[in-house]
């Protein structure tokens, strides 16, 4: 089960940087068109460093190198007080739970559809946090809203614009309580671009909402998303719900359902119902599997199976 990303701070002060690296490879069987292509690749290559050179400074720098070298976060933080957190750079706006779970942390081998259509990308902003001692975290910041959608799944995204003083402003409150056997998070994000750099048709609003428990073996997570335009006047949806067992120390269990709808020209996504099996033997391994059947009243749709290897260090 993911941990709770709701509560991440600057890292420890530590003067040696930390070198990690994570290699995604994954096969899939069978073909469909919102989904993946049949057959064998590496989805992600990753390199990070991280440290904080002097107290109260941190920072990360991460690159992928599947296809050529991309650098995905890049960010320094500031504790300005031990309760307060200033982030500046490029890095993945405090909006949707399920993208703020790592990828490497995902309960599934990708994440919901509804999250990859309607949340918000990395971005190059800045953002302030602020953690109180009863598990309450407000977070907020101003991005570049040039990039907003830049992950969306949909078959004919809006064209983005390029016009890099477009902004965008997202905010985020959010409850991680903690007890003995388990934690909880329930939270709601706002991302609001009132240039309409997505959809090119005024201003658009995202909003997103969640709640997660996880107690002993047993996990729950459930998420809302929605997106309003201006115009032409269109609100699209998107939710998914995951389960998951952890059967032993090693095997977890999961199941899950998927769906996002457009009130547009756009095609109806089908609905995701998928089953999984996680082995993670050591925090350097994890193996899953996956079984994804897309329903959908118009065609018959087949089964997608996906089995993903990471090793990270």
């Amino acid at each position: 089960m993911p941990v709770s990303v709701e509560a991440q701070s600057a890292p420890d002060s530590t003067h040696v940087p930390t070198i990690g690296v994570l290699v995604q490879a994954s096969a899939h069987a069978e073909s469909h068109p919102t989904l993946y292509t049949d057959g064998f690749g590496v989805d992600r290559a990753r390199f990070a460093v991280s440290g904080a050179p002097v107290d109260g400074v941190s920072y990360e720098l991460e690159g992928d190198f599947v296809d050529d070298l991309i650098v995905t976060d890049a960010h320094v933080d500031l504790q300005l007080h031990p309760r307060w957190m200033l982030r500046g750079g490029q890095f993945r706006p405090a909006f949707s739970y399920g993208q703020l779970v790592s990828s490497s942390a995902t309960p599934f081998v990708l994440r919901a559809r509804s999250v990859r259509a309607l949340g918000v990308s990395r971005t190059p902003g800045a953002a302030v946090s602020y953690q109180s001692r009863s598990a309450w975290r407000v977070q907020a910041g101003v991005f570049n809203g040039a990039r907003l959608g830049a992950e969306s799944e949909r078959l004919d995204p809006p064209a983005q614009s390029t016009a890099e003083e477009q902004l965008l402003y997202v905010g985020r409150l959010a409850w991680t309580p903690e007890w003995d056997a388990g934690r909880a998070a329930v939270g709601a994000g706002v991302a609001h671009d009132p240039a309409g750099a997505a959809a090119q048709n005024g201003p658009s609003t995202r909003y997103s909402g969640n709640v997660h428990i996880w107690h002993r073996a047993v996990g729950l997570t459930i998420e809302a998303l929605t997106r309003t335009e201006a115009a032409p006047g269109t609100i699209e949806t998107g939710a998914y719900a995951t389960g998951t067992y952890q059967v032993a120390s090693a095997h977890t269990l999961r199941a899950r359902t998927d769906w996002v709808r457009y009130n547009g020209p756009a095609p109806q996504a089908p609905t995701q119902l998928g089953v999984g099996y996680t082995y993670q033997p050591t925090s350097y391994l994890r193996v899953e599997t996956d079984a994804v059947a897309p329903i959908d009243d118009s065609t018959v749709q087949p089964v997608v199976l996906r089995t993903q290897v990471q090793v990270h260090f």
